[in-house]
């Protein structure tokens, strides 16, 4: 029996070279770094940014407006958004108004929520978490202190609450 070695090793060099092919382009993403995600450093910046953009290209619900908080029948954290439009006006002392939309939205605010957070008589805006968010919006509601978000809502639950500096 003959055997053909220059077929054999056509063969060999051929899964060598797949083999080969498989392990440097593996299933990475450009965002990996030893099979992890590199998350990108969570600022104001980058939630009012690229991280706002995303749950929009996403499918999620933009709503603007004064926020207050409720609890819902499973106690479960409910925020309703009262929902308004900043309208650009020259003609106004700062340079805005503030428009009803005669719109109401409520929904859970998700364990997993991005929250920018604007202390009283302040234009530096803080990143909480959501229980953090939760006891100071209390501290609003009871003071009756008013303040405007940019809430962004996926899967019937509000992701994205962005605090917004009123002049």
């Amino acid at each position: 029996m003959k055997v053909n070695v220059s077929r054999g090793r056509a063969v060999c060099a051929a899964i060598v070279l797949c083999a080969a092919l498989a392990m440097s382009t593996g299933c990475g993403d450009r965002n990996m770094s030893g099979g992890t995600y590199d998350e990108p450093e969570i600022t104001p910046a980058y939630l009012n940014g690229e991280y706002a953009e995303q749950l929009m290209r996403d499918g999620a619900e933009y709503v603007f407006g004064e926020v207050t908080l409720t609890e819902g029948e499973n106690g479960e954290p409910l925020i309703s958004v009262d929902a308004k439009e900043l309208v650009e006006d020259n003609s106004r002392e700062k340079g805005y108004y503030i428009a009803d939309r005669n719109l109401n939205v409520t929904v859970p605010v998700s364990e997993a929520a991005r929250i920018t957070y604007l202390p009283e008589n302040s234009t530096l805006v803080t990143i909480m978490d959501a229980p953090k968010f939760i006891q100071y919006a209390e501290v609003d509601t009871v003071n009756g202190t008013e303040k405007y978000y940019h809430v962004y809502i996926m899967n019937g639950q509000a992701e994205l609450l962005l605090a917004q500096f009123m002049k």
